[in-house]
């Protein structure tokens, strides 16, 4: 069965680039980005109990059925993109640890989940039935990966038909809030395999779970036209490293920049702001001098957004070697990733930076990335909670937020207040195009 053309039910502020859909029998592992940029993870995060026994109404369906459908329906809303699903069982395997006086769980053996908790309905054997169900309906469209192909999910996309019944029925239940998540996970401490870790509570951490649940209750009632989302912050290997905010689900942070300005808060346009190259102002910052203007034009026939991801990859790797390899495997590194000669380009573009930023070449292959992620999750977690006293929703998207537009000079000058807390007033805040 061919997909009929997505068309947005929202056609007023949400078009769809028709240009872009890609047909069902070219999509797969070796066509096209891999599938973190045209795929969109299914997010099952709703307190959808009342929309299920509505739905159930018409479409007789179990209540993972109804979740998977209104996932669906919340990412078709901004964008055309497949949702994305794993049909290995393996992905919903969960191990527990002892956390002091509570179980907590994460999934085992694999690197690419969005945080997710356990769950009575997100189970293989429940997902693979409402897929196959709302397939049988002939309500989406089915795309199923071969198993152990890298790249690509398994993926579907819904029909106009489905859109039509989801609309419908939130017209009736009204629009589903976003499940709380449990305290214990609100503030996270993982290992480098993503695993959870446990910790000691202390003053600091009871803060950090006390501003985030208040920033979860007033952003669940934030009408968002993605569907709203929580936020839980994440900690790497310590409680000194990380800490940025994550939307549960992914939500409105695995969108494209093209796809955020389509999103509606409180039925209003939006706009981004965007702190300008932080984490090497934030380096410079440490040696009290200033940036560049654009710390990523080091000169030469370079691609600006390869210089981005090599100086991001330099200040967060242990060593030269790992930075290399990594760079290496960039798709804008002008030779075959990971080829001999895509590993010499990656250092010459290494030792170019070293050379252009020379004043904090001590920071680079040192791992002080982790460091400048917990200062500008700081940043964010201000710029929040300033804009919650002042009425105003929020979106992070980590260095990034998401306001009405007509809200944009207050975010901006929240945006300034945390720069100059942090030392470094003179950094550039940009509205992504």
């Amino acid at each position: 069965m061919q997909p009929q053309p997505l068309l947005s039910p929202f056609p007023a502020y949400c078009p769809f680039d028709q240009e872009t859909l890609i047909p069902a029998d070219r999509i797969g592992p070796n066509v096209g980005d891999p599938y973190q940029s045209h795929q969109i993870p299914l997010s099952m995060r709703y307190e959808h109990r009342a929309f299920w026994l509505a739905l159930s109404d018409v479409l007789k369906c179990a209540e993972a059925t109804a979740a998977i459908a209104l996932a669906a329906y919340f990412a078709a809303r901004v964008s055309n993109r497949w949702i994305s699903y794993s049909a290995r069982a393996e992905h919903y395997t969960w191990r527990k640890i002892l956390d002091r006086n509570r179980d907590r769980a994460a999934p085992t053996g694999d690197p690419d989940y969005v945080q997710r908790e356990p769950s009575q309905l997100y189970t293989w054997r429940l997902v693979m039935q409402g897929i196959e169900h709302l397939k049988a309906l002939e309500l989406i469209v089915d795309w199923r990966q071969k198993p152990g192909v890298e790249g690509w999910r398994s993926c579907f996309r819904p029909t106009q038909a489905l859109l039509d019944i989801v609309a419908g029925v939130i017209a009736k239940t009204g629009v589903p809030k976003a499940a709380r998540p449990a305290p214990a996970s609100v503030i996270q401490l993982r290992d480098k395999d993503g695993n959870p870790l446990a910790f000691r509570e202390t003053t600091e951490t009871r803060k950090w779970r006390r501003i985030a649940e208040g920033l979860n209750e007033w952003l669940r009632e934030a009408d968002v036209s993605t569907g709203s989302a929580c936020l839980v912050r994440i900690f790497n290997l310590d409680l000194s490293r990380g800490g940025r905010f994550y939307a549960t689900g992914g939500a409105w942070q695995v969108l494209r920049k093209a796809e955020r300005h389509r999103i509606l808060i409180n039925g209003q346009p939006v706009c981004e702001l965007d702190y300008a190259t932080i984490h090497p102002s934030m380096a410079y910052a440490m040696f009290g001098l200033r940036p560049p203007q654009d710390s990523y034009d080091i000169g030469g026939d370079w691609d600006r957004k390869l210089v981005k991801a090599a100086m991001m990859t330099a200040l967060n790797a242990k060593s030269f070697q790992d930075a290399m390899l990594s760079v290496s495997a960039n798709r804008k590194i002008g030779a075959v990733p990971r080829s001999s000669e895509a590993r010499k380009r990656a250092v010459s573009l290494l030792n170019r930076i070293r050379q252009v930023h020379w004043e904090i070449e001590g920071l680079f292959f040192s791992d002080a990335g982790a460091t400048f992620m917990l200062r500008d999750s700081e940043m964010a977690e201000f710029v929040l909670t300033s804009l919650m006293k002042k009425g105003v929703a929020c979106l992070p998207i980590h260095d990034s937020f998401l306001v009405q537009r007509s809200q944009r000079d207050v975010l901006r000058d929240a945006m300034m207040e945390a720069a100059d807390r942090a030392g470094m007033p003179w950094i550039g805040i940009e509205e992504p195009v």
